[in-house]
């Protein structure tokens, strides 16, 4: 949970930084979250999976604007909105990370 809720807030420190809206409120980006775990073990045509060692990696599209592009080049290019959320678990269920991206 610490590691997800760096993406609360904006890191200027990084490249790029996926970052969710909701000015920090743990419960909308939890709850963003689950709704996009919820989608990614339905599968479909706006999920994309991978397998990397011991983890799983999903690409989930929400379908609205859930996020923008933080980091040093996300406020060169004027933090573009995110509509997706990277998702990555171990054990099929346990969230290592989560954070906003802008695609597939």
């Amino acid at each position: 949970l610490r590691h997800v809720m760096k993406h609360a807030k904006d890191d200027l420190s990084k490249p790029k930084h996926g970052v969710f809206d909701g000015d920090g409120d743990r419960d909308q980006i939890l709850a963003v979250i689950d709704e996009a775990y919820d989608k990614a073990k339905k599968g479909g045509k706006d999920v994309r999976k991978s397998e990397e060692g011991a983890r799983t990696v999903y690409i989930i599209n929400l379908g609205r604007k859930i996020g923008y592009v933080g980091g040093s080049s996300g406020e060169r290019s004027g933090n573009p909105d995110c509509r997706y959320v990277q998702l990555v678990l171990e054990v099929d269920n346990v969230v290592i990370t989560a954070y906003p991206t802008r695609s597939f």
